[in-house]
């Protein structure tokens, strides 16, 4: 067997291994991101670049020229802007330095990504809605069944903790912890950073009232906090599927305050808790809310000035 072949084999395996470790510490937004770079990544090399698992190469095929090539060639063909060129790179990346951890002889290829140079890519401002907009959102919500519950939970989760929707949408009820003095749930954040988002009463109430009424009190604790009903199985509820909901209740609410947006984005909402916030707590305790491991990275998120510190 040839030694390009056996490589094509081992860097599938490694991928699918990859992929299946994620899934334990990624969101499963990352996760998806993931697949979609590598199958973008191979899809270029197969059609483009003409080569199968025959005349694989692992040098040539992730070398710095190859990559920079393939990200020229999503641009041009409309696939991505540069911003999301950008986040197929790091994906990449973060593909290649787990097959180097796993075998130092793709060191090589990990260093050959980290060479190319990112996207010139203008930083689109985050709009955020008024407190106003907040309760008219959550107000469009119907509660009298089972999945408007669902939703506003999760839209009341999101804003008042300021979770990343992968964050919320990764819970699982395991990580809830809704009886303790203080409640609080465990969220794993971006590179599967840990942190604690307490809950305030009113919210740890209707997260109680919800895990009784959709789990009831025995639960294996292994359950997804939000999901979808698809096929007659429980599905994790996917970030797709919450945008769509939320851009559905934002049309109707936008009928009756105009502060909510028709085009709604649940970042939006994490922008929004954390400029209400910030008329109570300064910009360190702002930025250990959020989970920025630099405040200047908070700094930046809300657009703001050394005079706010």
């Amino acid at each position: 067997m040839k030694k390009s072949k056996i490589s094509a084999i081992e860097i599938a395996q490694l991928y699918n291994r990859w992929i299946e470790e994620s899934r334990l510490v990624r969101s499963s937004h990352t996760v998806d991101s993931y697949e979609i770079t590598v199958n973008q990544f191979i899809h270029y090399v197969e059609t483009e670049c003409k080569m199968n698992m025959k005349s694989f190469d692992a040098m040539k095929c992730y070398s710095k020229s190859m990559i920079e090539d393939w990200l020229r060639w999503l641009q041009e063909k409309g696939y991505c802007t540069p911003q999301s060129c950008n986040v197929r790179l790091s994906n990449l990346r973060s593909f290649l330095k787990y097959l180097s951890s796993e075998d130092y002889k793709y060191a090589e290829l990990y260093l050959s990504s980290m060479a190319v140079e990112r996207r010139n890519a203008e930083k689109t401002k985050i709009y955020g809605v008024s407190k106003r907009g907040i309760e008219a959102l959550l107000d469009s919500i119907d509660t009298s069944t089972d999945i408007g519950i669902r939703d506003y939970v999760l839209w009341e989760l999101v804003y008042k903790t300021a979770m990343r929707i992968g964050e919320a949408l990764s819970i699982r009820l395991k990580h809830l912890n809704l009886y303790a003095e203080k409640p609080f749930v465990t969220v794993v954040g971006k590179r599967s950073k840990v942190r604690t988002a307490y809950l305030q009463p009113k919210l740890a109430e209707n997260l109680r009232n919800y895990v009784i009424h959709i789990f009831g009190k025995n639960n294996d604790g292994e359950s997804f906090l939000f999901f979808s009903r698809v096929n007659g199985k429980d599905q994790p509820m996917t970030t797709k599927g919450a945008e769509l909901r939320l851009k559905k209740y934002a049309k109707i609410a936008n009928e009756v305050c105009k502060d909510v947006p028709i085009d709604l984005h649940p970042h939006q909402l994490r922008h929004a808790r954390a400029t209400h916030l910030l008329e109570k707590l300064n910009i360190i305790q702002l930025s250990k809310f959020l989970g920025h491991e630099d405040v200047s990275t908070t700094m930046r998120y809300l657009d703001l000035t050394e005079e706010h510190s």
